[in-house]
């Protein structure tokens, strides 16, 4: 076998060299800084990203808080409007009630109280004529 004769070492070892020199050289003036130029390039399109992903989340929070505090503001308006409404309701009602009282169902209300002024009158001369009734009792 030719190649475990000692006489080709030399001439092996001084090829082997070579071949793995060249190479080294060609890996390392072709493809390594390129390399290293592509990984710091990368490294700085994510450094970037990222800030911008940071810059967009704190935005996002400054966005939900202007929307919960104007939600707030929203509905606080919305009850105090309402609470209004009612009020001013409540108002003309009773202010309603008592004009439709005075005007319209005055007569209404007077033959009303004058029955059941007429029905008291009339259930107490019943009783005291049923008096001897009404002791039992």
């Amino acid at each position: 076998m030719p190649q475990l004769d000692t006489s080709f070492y030399i001439t092996q070892l001084f090829w082997l060299t070579v071949f793995f020199s060249l190479t080294y050289w060609y890996i390392a003036s072709q493809y390594l800084p390129s390399m290293v130029y592509m990984y710091k390039f990368n490294k700085k399109k994510l450094a970037k990203i990222n800030n911008e992903v940071n810059e967009i989340k704190s935005g996002k929070s400054n966005v939900d808080q202007v929307y919960v505090n104007t939600s707030i503001s929203y509905i606080i308006e919305v009850i105090e409007s309402l609470n209004d409404s009612n009020l001013k309701t409540t108002e003309w009602y009773n202010k309603s009630l008592t004009d439709l009282n005075k005007t319209s169902l005055n007569s209404v209300n007077q033959k009303y109280l004058d029955t059941v002024v007429g029905l008291d009158y009339m259930y107490s001369q019943w009783k005291s004529d049923n008096k001897s009734y009404w002791s039992n009792v």
